[in-house]
């Protein structure tokens, strides 16, 4: 029998009975150095959500989807409490995330106070404080979404939350992949592929957590390339909304930056994956890796006089804004974009022209390596699908250009 819970009555009241009592009290307090009705908070909603059989998080809609007017009410000095009790149904052993959504009064989201992993003690009633903390770029109403329309919760930094609904958004949260592989009812979706490479929340075969990926988002009129980290461990996908200092690098218009935000606008996806789809500019490039078939101190190097740096065509840009699609690793191998004064790989640079290069390999036997390997790279406005191919045999004369990493269009 498949694992349930449900945790019930949800009712704003203040703690008056006298009676042994099951449950939880959160309160919720405005956000710090902003007043709530400053900040244009005028109606909590409370999502509640518990861990599936599938590996993910899951709305109980029991407990969830009740809205609150906080209209002209300051937080701060007037925190509201609400109170979950659990039914019959509910196993008290089973963790309970409780998100509170912050609303304006035209409905757009504003900001989240989030109770992590909170757990009912039977005959003690527990409170529990959490701050509104606001969101940037994702408060304004032409920003990313988070929420859909069908009850599904995607917020940077915070696990997503599934309608448990089956179908809709709920689709487009896998699960985990040991729950894939050998318990019935957690298949994906018919027809979907397994998810390697999708910022989703969850760790796939081919993926590696906390990697670092590339962001679009627009500063004052100009194109920025961002970056923050894909977790994808206990259902949390990227780590924080996309932001981008005043210095990195630019491309030279918004058209990664306008694709990348309607990917963004459809919540519960992943946009870089969104943009390889979406943006119709896309060169396919073929690269050849040589490799010394020998390892040299447990690692996998290039041939004696080789190089595996690529500066210029066909990885060419002249408003030279690189970005590495995929991130820096792809296999055993460590790759990326060279910035000013430095000599390992980045996952963005706007060194002129943009340098491309294998950093290292890490294997034992470079003959175990693949014969290719697949990754994207954006270079101005423009996406690259590259395929690698990797050799490993060297020329032997060590001044032959047939030692170097080389890449042509195809």
């Amino acid at each position: 029998m498949r694992p349930r819970a449900s945790v019930g009555l949800v009712a704003l009241v203040a703690l008056t009975a006298c009676a042994p009592q099951t449950g939880l009290i959160l309160e919720v307090q405005g956000p710090n150095g902003t007043g709530s009705v400053a900040a244009g908070i005028v109606e909590l909603e409370l999502i509640t959500a518990h861990p599936s059989y599938c590996g993910r998080w899951v709305t109980d809609t029991t407990a969830s989807g009740q809205r609150v007017s906080v209209l002209g009410r300051d937080l701060e000095g007037s925190p509201l409490s609400i109170r979950v009790t659990p039914d019959e149904r509910t196993d008290l052993m089973q963790p309970v995330r409780a998100t509170v959504l912050a609303r304006d009064a035209s409905g757009q989201l504003l900001g989240v106070a989030s109770f992590e992993s909170l757990r009912f003690t039977y005959e003690e009633v527990r409170k529990y404080k959490q701050r509104v903390t606001l969101l940037g770029a994702g408060a304004r109403p032409e920003g990313p979404r988070y929420v859909t329309d069908d009850g599904c919760m995607c917020v940077p930094g915070r696990p997503w939350v599934g309608n448990s609904s089956g179908s809709g958004c709920d689709l487009r949260i896998p699960p985990s992949f040991a729950r894939l592989v050998d318990t019935a009812g957690c298949e994906l979706p018919p027809g979907a592929q397994l998810p390697i490479g999708i910022c989703d929340g969850q760790l796939y075969p081919g993926e590696r957590a906390n990697r670092s990926l590339p962001c679009y988002v627009s500063r004052g009129g100009t194109c920025r390339i961002g970056q923050r980290s894909c977790n994808d461990e206990n259902g949390i996908a990227f780590d924080r909304e996309c932001t981008a200092a005043d210095g990195a690098p630019a491309a030279p218009s918004g058209v990664l930056c306008d694709a990348f935000l309607a990917c963004e606008r459809s919540a519960c996806g992943d946009p870089v994956a969104c943009l390889k789809q979406t943006v119709p500019m896309h060169k396919k490039v073929s690269c050849v890796l040589p490799v010394a078939p020998a390892a040299v101190a447990g690692v996998g190097g290039p041939c004696a006089g080789g190089s595996w740096k690529l500066s210029g065509a066909p990885l060419l840009a002249p408003g030279c804004a690189a970005a590495m699609l995929d991130g820096t690793r792809a296999g055993a191998l460590t790759l990326g974009w060279l910035r000013d004064g430095e000599v390992t790989a980045s996952v963005a640079s706007s060194l002129c022209p943009p340098t491309f290069v294998v950093e290292k390999i890490d294997i034992a036997d470079p003959l175990k390596l693949p014969s290719e390997l697949s990754f994207s790279v954006a270079l101005d406005d423009g996406i690259y699908d590259v395929i690698l191919h990797i050799k490993t045999e060297c020329s032997g004369d060590a001044n032959s250009p047939d030692n170097d990493l080389r890449c042509e269009l195809n």
